[in-house]
């Protein structure tokens, strides 16, 4: 049985995207990306953009839930870890992001 060269292609997408989730999630932790300051007038407000659940949300939109759940499990993971979480505890945490449930 020959293995289409899509299926390939597909998968060495979503292991870059994998590096890239797991890189941006640690890089935002370490370099405090936890928002943008926005002054609208007398308003001020902050818009969190985490990096990683994006590339996971546009996995699940393009190719299914399965594809950016683990996307999005292995991220929140990363950064439960690193934050000195101990590894179980880091384990259940990584489900409290809505793609990783």
């Amino acid at each position: 049985m020959q293995r289409s060269p899509a299926r390939w292609q597909l998968l060495l997408a979503w292991l870059l995207s994998l590096a890239a989730g797991l890189w941006l999630a640690a890089v935002e932790l370490y370099a405090g990306w936890y928002g943008y300051s926005v002054r609208f007038g007398e308003l001020a407000f902050v818009i969190s953009i985490y990096p990683p659940l994006t590339i996971a949300t546009l996995w699940v939109l393009w190719f299914g839930y399965a594809w950016g759940a683990s996307l999005a499990y292995l991220s929140t993971l990363l950064v439960a870890y690193l934050s000195g979480l101990p590894l179980g505890w880091a384990l259940l945490f990584a489900c409290s992001n809505p793609l990783g449930l």
